[in-house]
């Protein structure tokens, strides 16, 4: 089987679909009264401005109500209706870091947060106290210079 066919069966047994070309200032009742005229209920309904995502209980109702709503007008806008390429099951299958990556995030993470990690105390406090006697002596330059 090919990755188009695959992915073709995996839209037909997609129960989510997508709603473009909403009204700008919709509510979810307004979205639920549509779906209840035409004879469906939304198991979950995700509303955005322009848009929504609709997850029916199974598959053969999310492709009737995408086929009855596509094209249909709705306040002067033509809607826009098509499958999702996939449910929640399976968009959550993210790549999984490895080991060594795990790893390297977690050393990000340190230098981020404590950049001096790796440098001994003694020079650490080496580097303060030059970093201080150099502001101090940039502050003093600058009182002298508006004096």
């Amino acid at each position: 089987m090919s990755s188009d066919d695959a992915q073709r069966n995996q839209l037909e047994d997609s129960t989510k679909i997508h709603i473009q070309n909403l009204p700008r200032h919709m509510a979810i009742n307004d979205m639920k009264k549509i779906l209840k005229r035409h004879g469906f209920r939304a198991k979950k309904i995700a509303l955005m401005k322009e848009h929504a995502y609709v997850t029916f209980s199974d598959p053969e109702q999310a492709n009737q109500a995408a086929e009855k709503l596509d094209q249909m007008t709705f306040k002067q806008c033509v809607l826009r209706v098509r499958k999702t390429a996939a449910d929640d099951e399976s968009q959550s299958t993210k790549k999984k870091p490895t080991k060594s990556e795990e790893r390297t995030e977690l050393v990000n993470i340190v230098d981020v947060v404590t950049p001096w990690h790796a440098v001994p105390y003694e020079e650490q406090l080496k580097n303060k106290q030059n970093a201080c006697y150099e502001w101090a002596k940039k502050c003093s330059i600058k009182i002298y210079k508006e004096c």
